[in-house]
Parts: C-alpha cells; sequence; structure tokens
C-alpha cells in the first residue's frame, strides 16, 4: 500500500509542478449588443484581473471593440497534496471588428460575427505558501493570437442572455520557465514553436436598467489542435551545464470569468 501511494505522489507531483504554471489567460469581452450607428459602449470588469472594454458601432451593421486588461492579483490556490499561490503580472491588449444585426425573433434578439487580434504578456510565479516566493517556480511568456467567433443575443428590457463562440488560434513568441534557489543551481526551460488552437464557449446573463448593465460571464477554453513544441531543458552544477532537448506536447485550458459593469449611449429599443 505504502508503496502504490509513494509512486501515485511521484506521479502527481510533476504534473502538479507542471500545470500551475500559467501560461495562458483567455479572456471574456463585454456584450456591446449595438442597434445602430454611432452607438458607444463602454464596461469595466474583474475576471482575470482586471480589464476595461470600449466598442463603437461605426454603421449601422460595423463596429468595432478594444479592450485592455491587467493581473496583478495573488491567488491562493490547493491541491491534494498542499496549498499553494500565485502571484500575477500578466496582461492583455485586444482590437476587434465585427458585424452585428437585429434579429427580432422570438429566442433570437440579436447577433453578432467578429474578427480580433490580441496580444498577452504572461510574467508569474507559483509557491507552496511554507516556502518563501525567492524559492518558487517562475513563467515568462508572450503570444499573439487571432480569432474568429460570434455572439447570439437574447433580451428584453431588463434582461439580457448571450452565448459567445469563438476559435482563438495563437502563437507564442518566446515562453521559459524556471526555479529560484538562492544557494544553488536551478533548472531553466524554454519552449519554442508553441502554437495551436482552442475553441472557446462562453454563456452570459445580464440586468439592464436605462443605459446600465451588470453582465456576468463565464466558460471554458479547450484545445483543439495543439502540434508538439520544443523544450530545452538546462541544468547548471558546479561540474557543468547539461541541455536536454525534447518534443512536448503542451494543451493550453482554462475557465474563463468576467463580472462587468457596463454604460451604452441610448438605444432604439
Amino acid at each position: 500500500m505504502k508503496k502504490n501511494f509513494g509512486l501515485l505522489v511521484l506521479m502527481i507531483v510533476p504534473f502538479i509542478s507542471f500545470t500551475q504554471k500559467r501560461y495562458y489567460t483567455p479572456s471574456a469581452y463585454q456584450i456591446s449588443a449595438h442597434d445602430h450607428k454611432g452607438q458607444l459602449s463602454l464596461s469595466v470588469a474583474r475576471g482575470n484581473g482586471y480589464d476595461v472594454n470600449v466598442s463603437y458601432s461605426i454603421t449601422n451593421h460595423l463596429c468595432i471593440l478594444l479592450a485592455y486588461g491587467e493581473n496583478n492579483l495573488y491567488e491562493q490556490r490547493s491541491t491534494i497534496l498542499d496549498v499553494y499561490g500565485i502571484q500575477n503580472n500578466n496582461s492583455y491588449k485586444t482590437a476587434r471588428i465585427g458585424y452585428f444585426k437585429n434579429i427580432k425573433k422570438t429566442l433570437l434578439s440579436k447577433i453578432e460575427t467578429y474578427l480580433g487580434y490580441s496580444r498577452a504578456k504572461i510574467d508569474n510565479y507559483w509557491s507552496f505558501l511554507e516556502f518563501d516566493p525567492v524559492y518558487a517556480e517562475y513563467a515568462k511568456a508572450g503570444y499573439n493570437s487571432i480569432f474568429i467567433g460570434a455572439d447570439a443575443i437574447l433580451e428584453s428590457k431588463f434582461f439580457e442572455l448571450s452565448f459567445s463562440g469563438r476559435f482563438n488560434n495563437y502563437k507564442y513568441g518566446s515562453f521559459t520557465f524556471y526555479e529560484m534557489h538562492p544557494y544553488t543551481y536551478y533548472p531553466k526551460s524554454s519552449v519554442e514553436g508553441l502554437k495551436g488552437t482552442n475553441f472557446e464557449l462562453i454563456s452570459g446573463s445580464g440586468i439592464k436598467y436605462k443605459g446600465f448593465k451588470v453582465l456576468i460571464q463565464a466558460g471554458i477554453s479547450v484545445p483543439i489542435s495543439s502540434p508538439y513544441a520544443s523544450q530545452t531543458d538546462t541544468y547548471p552544477s558546479n561540474i557543468g551545464t547539461s541541455v536536454v532537448v525534447h518534443k512536448e506536447k503542451l494543451q493550453p485550458g482554462q475557465f474563463i470569468f468576467r463580472l462587468g459593469l457596463q454604460f451604452s449611449t441610448r438605444r432604439n429599443n
């Protein structure tokens, strides 16, 4: 029994160590629900940190959206073995153009399709709470993504339901992770050629009053294509440095959450 438990621990610990490297951070965006030309919609929200979204309808069917998010929060998580903390220092910038149309059916009020581009910067570390952060494991990365998707919206005077689906194609320009040990050598890993496609599904529910809306959104990002990337592991020691290069299949998946307060200029409802 003890032998089996030991084997289980040996299998779980490397998995836990890797999964805490937060290197993919998808976000939800506001549901603007434009009706016509000249409408402005602005929101601030708490989700993957804090973010600001602003959109504007440039014609009766075309709109643009800009978003900026930043996460400098400290989070506490737990596993079956222990409790650990993550110190975030991540950010992203997004630009999106969309086509919207009023449907005005019983189960569908509006629809918007869009194409967008996003850049994300990842710089965080995690450590078990009983250890000092100088012994933490760090992850630093940057990636660009192009996404295409659609929002389906059902709304009444005071309430709103939305469903968003998008395909997100990402490519990393840099990705390194390493451990910090002040009194000894520590290994360092770098990943090259990491790219893939995720499908992201998000549902939203809002309460509206005049031009204001409180919107809560939740969803999931699931990998559907993730080719092998090249990973280089460097192990320094007092007698030299050993380097191991191997292929690694990294499949970033993540839960998505956003709670926002939104204001939009008057619509022709």
